[in-house]
């Protein structure tokens, strides 16, 4: 119980050490205001967090993991496609792995 618990710490300080790292990231190299570059990653939290449970359990009682996690690509793909979200950044293809790492793991 106290490894799993150690872990889960140590999990979530590398995950929001990352994100904080993200918004000095977007700030800094692709010049976003830092206002715009926070709500970026906020949103970007909140729906690795929601998500989340989302696809356990889609993964767990219907498609397996595999598939829950090709749905969910094109899930964000089409969903960043028709919002038009991250028109202005620099390369979107970085931009998209970085959103969506935490998808296919």
């Amino acid at each position: 119980c106290v490894l799993v618990s150690v872990a889960f710490g140590l999990f979530y300080s590398s995950f929001f050490g990352i994100v904080s790292n993200l918004v000095i990231y977007l700030v800094q190299v692709w010049g976003e205001t830092s206002a715009h570059a926070a709500n970026m990653v906020t949103n970007l939290t909140g729906t690795a967090f929601v998500c989340s449970f989302l696809g356990a359990f889609t993964s767990d009682a219907y498609l397996g993991r595999l598939w829950t996690a090709i749905v969910f690509q094109i899930l964000c793909l089409l969903v960043n496609h028709k919002t038009n979200t991250f028109k202005n950044m620099k390369n979107q293809f970085v931009h998209y792995f970085l959103i969506n790492l935490k998808f296919i793991k």
